[in-house]
Parts: structure tokens; C-alpha cells; sequence
């Protein structure tokens, strides 16, 4: 499977060390939804439309296009609702841009928990130095064919950095 390892080898996740209120994220996009705000409908049509455009991307292993996608239907996803991003957020994003990320997402709902990025190999060093000075920690992780594993939490995360400091 050359294009999932070529994702693999590509995806960076970072946990920001800040919670998020998913639930209020959510029900303002429910309720902008439901009041049919073009601004919202705009960006969830782009985003179904770019789930193909992903598709396409991922099955032909087109890393730096779907870098670039994933960096418009970002900012697609924060025009669904206030607390997907906030001026941190928007910072580290910038400073993983500047520092060879290709495009990426906070995942979830938003406002917090996890920066994904699209970076190159030759990059990803660099860029995970520069974020972690941030304040961000590299989470290693992998793709499974069965879902979602936790293997780790924040608490265990906080214990660990405690002990290292």
C-alpha cells in the first residue's frame, strides 16, 4: 500500500494542551445550519465536494495535494462556527506553514485537543522542533484499519511531562 504509507510517513499529530467545549462548537453549527447562514452552507457544500477531491488524492498518494486541500477545507471549517479556531490556534498553524507543514486541522469539533498536519519528510524535524518550543507535543500515532485506539490520555500526557520537567 504505497499511498497509505505515504500518508503515514506524512501525517503529524499534535496535542495542543487545551481542552475544547465540542458541545457549544457543535450547537452553534446546528443552529446556523438550521437558520441556513450562507456562510455555513458555502463551506459544508465545499467540504463534501472536497471528501471526493480528498479521495482521489489519497488513493493516487498526491501528499502535497492533499496538503494543500486540507488547507483550504481548514479554512472552510472555521467559518462553520466561532471557537473552531482562536488566535493560538491560528498562530501554531501559521508557524507549522512557515515551517513546511502543507495544510492541516484542528481535529474534532475544534477549539482545542489536536493539531493534524501534512508535512514532508525532509521537513517534519524542523517543524516539530519549532512546535514543541511552541508549547505543542508530537504524538506518535498510526493509521488502523479498526478505528480509533486510545493508548494514551491527557492525564497520563500531563504525569509524564511533570516528570520530565
Amino acid at each position: 500500500m504505497p499511498a497509505r504509507r505515504a500518508l503515514e510517513e506524512s501525517l503529524l499529530l499534535f496535542f495542543t494542551g487545551s481542552s475544547r467545549h465540542a458541545s457549544q462548537i457543535l450547537h452553534q453549527q446546528r443552529g446556523d445550519l438550521c437558520r441556513r447562514e450562507p456562510t455555513v452552507l458555502e463551506s459544508l457544500h465545499f467540504m463534501r465536494a472536497a471528501a471526493s477531491e480528498c479521495r482521489r488524492r489519497l488513493l493516487a498518494a498526491d501528499i502535497e495535494g492533499l496538503g494543500a486541500l486540507l488547507d483550504r477545507c481548514w479554512s472552510e471549517k472555521k467559518r462553520l462556527a466561532r471557537g473552531i479556531s482562536n488566535p493560538q490556534i491560528d498562530h501554531w498553524y501559521e508557524v507549522a506553514r512557515r515551517h513546511g507543514a502543507l495544510g492541516g486541522k484542528v481535529t474534532g469539533a475544534g477549539g482545542g485537543g489536536f493539531l493534524l498536519l501534512v508535512c514532508p519528510l525532509g521537513c517534519q524535524a524542523v517543524l516539530t522542533e519549532t512546535l514543541e518550543r511552541e508549547g505543542l507535543y508530537r504524538m506518535d500515532f498510526h493509521l488502523e484499519d479498526a478505528g480509533a485506539k486510545v493508548l494514551t490520555n491527557t492525564s497520563s500526557w500531563l504525569r509524564m511531562k511533570a516528570a520530565v520537567a
